[in-house]
């Protein structure tokens, strides 16, 4: 077991190792939020009230999340050298360095070694405890609400959103995640959130059927009359929203600008519409994205022409982590509920059916549902849809008793 080493060893600890769970010791600046609304209300009627209202949120010097971006990454502006990187040269920790393990302790090491910020160890990974993330929120809403009058009661609401960030969500247990591409340049990837979804629209209605006891109609209806025809309700919530952004961006599944300790996977460059000719078997167009060719003489080519486009050697693609016409199939849901209730002499019953999803409208999308890698032939071509993120119809039956 090896037991810590405490500063026993100062700068040397850990020399020539991977070092990864590194938390900065460094001044953290407080994060902090920013948020305004202004909103207008408007009695309709004496039953209606309608409402518009503006929100807006800018979120500074958040944490990245669990970001595992490399403090000892190669800086930026030698990729410029290309192979150079990969040229072998005399190791100056030989001897300094003794462990085996390490692959800093032979005769030789790599060119681009010397060229990292702390060229004795071979990667210092931040996870967690690291700000500079930064988030932008807007939003217009308007509700319209009709309180109970006549059996009836609704409420429709209409949200229309941006939302923008770099650091949607910790890759830590969550199926969903940022992938910077520069830990120098983070800002990169300060583009659609996560969790955007620009248009939204809910509606709840309920409505008692003006027949039966304590009703408009049929309050003095024979008992048998009233028991059969009276006491229905219907009631419906109806969801249509924009899908949210494919949870991560265009990927091969390896990076060669990993060696270098550039972070996520690689990604291509943008060179048409990824939704064109969109189905349910081809979600992502693959002649969209562009790599270079499996020759290997750095030709560049299309993904859709040629299927086994490689990642770029020493530079990273330009596809945006999340993109507005990139994204899941939007919701179309549609939930009924029907219940009779039946008032008697010391015991009232009501029995209530209910429809989720009462259309069987299927959403694709969902983490893993929607292939977005160009180099993983067992789980399908790029833009597969393999499964859908809600559930199909499900119909449910109660019955409550009151006595």
């Amino acid at each position: 077991m090896n037991q810590p080493t405490g500063n026993t060893q100062g700068a040397l600890t850990d020399v020539g190792q991977w070092m990864s769970q590194v938390w900065p010791r460094q001044p953290h600046p407080i994060g902090t939020m920013y948020q305004w609304s202004l909103d207008f209300q408007y009695q309709v009627s004496p039953h209606a009230v309608a409402e518009i209202g503006y929100t807006g949120v800018r979120g500074r010097k958040l944490m990245y999340g669990n970001p595992n971006l490399d403090l000892d990454q190669l800086p930026t502006q030698y990729l410029a050298m290309g192979d150079g990187l990969d040229a072998e040269i005399d190791n100056p920790f030989k001897g300094i360095i003794t462990d085996s393990n390490s692959g800093l302790s032979g005769d030789k090491i790599h060119a681009y070694q010397m060229l990292r910020p702390f060229p004795e160890y071979a990667e210092m990974q931040a996870t967690r405890s690291l700000p500079g993330a930064r988030s932008q929120f807007d939003a217009l809403d308007a509700k319209y609400n009709y309180s109970f009058h006549n059996g009836l009661s609704s409420i429709t609401t209409y949200r229309w959103s941006k939302a923008l960030d770099n650091g949607s969500e910790a890759l830590l247990g969550w199926s969903i995640g940022g992938q910077w591409r520069d830990y120098y340049h983070t800002k990169l990837d300060y583009s659609l959130s996560t969790d955007d979804l620009p248009h939204s629209f809910a509606e709840a209605i309920y409505y008692q059927l003006p027949y039966g006891t304590g009703r408009r109609y049929g309050a003095t209806a024979p008992t048998v009359v009233r028991q059969i025809i009276g006491g229905w309700n219907v009631s419906s919530a109806i969801r249509i929203a924009s899908g949210y952004p494919l949870w991560t961006a265009v990927n091969w599944g390896w990076n060669p600008l990993g060696q270098y300790g550039f972070p996520g996977p690689a990604i291509p460059n943008l060179i048409g519409n990824p939704s064109a000719h969109r189905s349910v078997k081809q979600w992502i167009n693959p002649n969209a994205f562009q790599g270079v060719s499996s020759s290997g003489d750095g030709t560049l080519v299309s993904c859709g022409q040629d299927t086994s486009c490689q990642p770029f050697s020493h530079s990273y693609g330009n596809v945006p982590q999340y993109m507005g016409n990139m994204r899941e199939a939007p919701t179309k849901n549609v939930d009924v509920g029907i219940s009779k209730e039946f008032q008697m002499e010391r015991v009232n019953a009501e029995i209530r059916g209910d429809f989720l999803n009462a259309f069987n409208h299927p959403i694709y999308g969902g983490p893993w549902n929607i292939i977005n890698q160009l180099d993983n032939p067992d789980w399908g071509s790029l833009g597969t849809v393999t499964g859908t993120r809600n559930d199909p119809r499900n119909i449910q039956v109660s019955l409550k008793l009151s006595f």
